[in-house]
């Protein structure tokens, strides 16, 4: 087929077919109003952290989900200073968040992903209904402001029966849109040391079935250490168009960053000079540039009270540029998606079933550096990538409250890889790796009146990256297979006291096979290979306490909340260069990790939140002979609402974060190189005591 009548393909499923879920039981005038990505079955149920997120699949309230799961409101995700989302996450049992510079960030859940180099994968995110994970398995996740995310949704363990590739879990963001009628705006600005400065705007409109949304942030700091400054432009709208019978969905995301490049720490220069850049990545003022633009249009057709049809397409493209010491890298990527679905519900029963296909091309050239300035042409490649995801789910109520869960897909993935180089040998090839069938199954039952067990089990597929999947003189590593595992899990959640007290416990055990392991050759020079298992397994308990009583919008609140997690993930079998790892930690992953928040809202206009983390020790190496010891962290925010009319307010507030000036890593690279006698440079160094000031304006003028 050639790639205009595959064009015309996609075309056609679009305006013809759709993904969403099932649909509510109620009459088919009310139809559009109900959100087209959720159903609830008719089942008493306790109101526990009920979050709005838009994302698909996602059918159930926390309390009555069949495996592990976490929400943060917007509240939550402005505990500390707004440049960034990654320490957020970090408040969530089971996900390590490292930041080690603005740009560089990887998040692994339960153990999946913390030996990735830099950057994160073996997961899957969503924006809304945009897949933010590209084809090759890497999800961008720190160029997001949070000033325009309204929640976010984790589903932790292996869900590639639901979601495709992604064996540690999925992350899902929901963007701020307006949901009344009428007309608000709400801007901010937010200042602190190193020239740090992020102002934005966010406006929002809704009529007569339309809503439509914008904002624009600037984030930009010098940073604090050498060659660390950072410049980020972010652009928003989203739009929503609500008929008798179907939804229209629109987004799009703009994203401008250039960020200087400081690098890692050899173990001397962290304990005594961590404010350095690495010499290397200093001669060469070394930096990264790139525009991404995310988009999406979505639509929902109810054809009648028990089906409903969805289609969405979402492009990403990315235009970037990086200069580092050892080479200079130019490269454009784009990534088309399509997604298709048909759902059906009754009163007791809901299936769906679907595809996700994935169109993606990346293009990159790699020259000589000269000082930082472009040299001779050294590679040229052009890689595509299109996996695909096949997928049926079913949903099934028993009893008076009990709920089976169950899906399967069927996955793969194809490549090819053409050298645009003009030399004599031609690199070009192309791989498809065998299709894999994904099961899942879950249940939730009821414990008395107060409390749900869930259990579940599933698995899940990790294809390999573009780096994992090129031999050092970039031909195809055809003896790759896919990272896949299965993931077991059983949990309780519930209340203690009616509306007072909520807690979650979950203890799970993850077997991983094929498992993806990164060898290095010099410092730019790395590919993949299967060596041997991993377990993963672990206990997570997480808990709020309202000390003023349930919850009310129009009383003052203050809460306690925790969250514990105590893992054990270790190599099962493997052997790499003739060292037996086996039994050894895997590194990059805390043993424990024990965070706890206290907050409070609307007392006499007066807010604050003091926040506090413990992270255990975690090894640097696969061979365990590097450690890095434990630490903790604390930070405070508190401010003041003005109130005016019960139109508009203005918000007043201070904070600092790393409040006792705690000398940490942010982030641990782990299994660093070391060449020609140099230490490894295992170490980010972290940002030290932040102190920061902003004010809040908001008014809404509803009809």
């Amino acid at each position: 087929m050639s790639w205009f009548r595959f064009e015309l393909v996609l075309v056609y499923l679009f305006f013809s077919s759709c993904p969403v879920s099932a649909i509510p039981e109620q009459s088919a005038d009310s139809l559009p109003h109900q959100r087209a990505d959720t159903f609830m079955f008719n089942i008493p149920e306790v109101e526990l952290e009920a979050v709005s997120v838009s994302a698909p699949f996602i059918h159930h309230k926390k309390f009555l989900a069949p495996s592990s799961v976490a929400i943060l409101n917007s509240t939550d995700l402005l505990q500390n200073s707004s440049l960034s989302l990654v320490d957020q996450l970090g408040q969530i049992p089971g996900i390590t968040a490292q930041s080690g510079t603005f740009n560089t960030v990887r998040i692994s859940i339960r153990g999946i992903g913390s030996r990735t180099p830099y950057g994160t994968n073996r997961i899957k995110a969503y924006l809304d209904d945009i897949p933010l994970t590209t084809g090759e398995g890497y999800s961008q996740l720190e160029d997001l402001d949070p000033a325009f995310i309204s929640s976010v949704y984790l589903t932790k363990g292996a869900k590639s029966a639901l979601f495709g590739s992604g064996l540690g879990g999925v992350l899902m963001l929901g963007t701020k849109q307006q949901t009344n009628n009428g007309l608000s705006i709400t801007a901010g600005m937010e200042g602190g040391p190193y020239q740090t400065m992020k102002p934005f705007i966010l406006l929002g409109m809704a009529k007569k079935g339309i809503t439509f949304t914008t904002g624009y942030a600037l984030s930009n700091s010098r940073g604090w250490r050498e060659n660390s400054a950072y410049t980020r432009h972010n652009l928003f709208a989203v739009m929503k168009l609500s008929g008798e019978r179907s939804v229209i969905s629109a987004l799009a995301y703009f994203i401008n960053t250039r960020t200087q490049i400081p690098s890692s720490l050899n173990e001397e220069m962290f304990i005594g000079s961590p404010q350095l850049a690495a010499p290397n990545w200093l001669a060469v003022e070394g930096f990264e540039q790139y525009s991404r633009l995310l988009s999406g249009i979505s639509h929902t057709f109810y054809i009648n009270r028990n089906w409903q049809l969805s289609t969405s397409l979402s492009v990403i493209l990315q235009d970037g540029y990086e200069s580092r010491p050892f080479n200079i890298l130019d490269d454009n990527s784009s990534h088309m998606t399509l997604k298709s679905m048909l759902g059906y519900q009754s009163m007791k029963f809901a299936v769906r079933l679907g595809a996700e296909g994935q169109l993606d091309s990346y293009d990159w050239s790699v020259y000589e550096t000269m000082g930082g300035e472009p040299g001779l042409l050294a590679a040229e490649f052009t890689e595509s990538r299109l996996p695909v995801s096949i997928f049926l789910k079913g949903d099934w109520q028993f009893g008076t409250s009990g709920i089976l869960e169950s899906a399967i897909s069927y996955n793969l993935l194809n490549y090819s890889i053409e050298d645009r180089f003009s030399d004599s040998t031609d690199l070009s090839d192309r791989f498809s790796f065998k299709p894999v069938l994904s099961p899942f199954i879950g249940v939730n039952l009821p414990l008395g009146k107060a409390f749900r067990f869930y259990a579940s089990f599933g698995h899940g597929i990790s294809y390999p990256d573009v780096e994992e999947t090129l031999l050092p003189d970039y031909r195809i590593n055809t003896g790759l297979k896919p990272e896949s595992g299965t993931n077991l899990e059983v949990g309780v959640r519930g209340e203690i006291w009616e509306d007072i007290v909520f807690t979650d416990l979950s203890l799970y055990r993850m077997d991983v096979k094929n498992m993806l392991v990164t060898k290095r050759e010099t410092e730019d020079v790395f590919y993949g290979v299967n060596l041997g298992k991993s377990l993963h397994q672990g206990v997570e308990l997480s808990g709020r306490y309202y000390l003023l009583g349930p919850p009310r919008e129009d009383k003052p609140e203050a809460f306690l909340s925790f969250g514990i997690e105590f893992g054990e993930h270790k190599f099962k079998d493997f052997i790499d260069d003739g060292n037996d790892f086996s039994g050894n930690y895997l590194p990059g992953v805390p043993a424990a990790v024990i965070s706890g928040n206290f907050r409070f809202d609307r007392l006499r206009g007066f807010f604050g939140t003091l926040n506090g983390r413990w992270v255990q020790q975690q090894y640097l190496n696969d061979a365990n002979t590097g450690q890095y010891n434990r630490y903790v962290l604390a930070s405070v925010k508190f401010g003041y609402e003005f109130s005016f009319r019960r139109t508009s307010s203005l918000i007043l507030y201070c904070g600092v974060n790393n409040l006792f000036n705690t000398r940490f890593a942010s982030m641990i690279l782990v299994n660093a190189p070391s060449f020609d006698g140099a230490p490894p440079r295992y170490y980010y160094p972290g940002t030290p005591r932040y102190v920061y000031a902003g004010m809040k304006f908001s008014f809404k003028n509803e009809d």
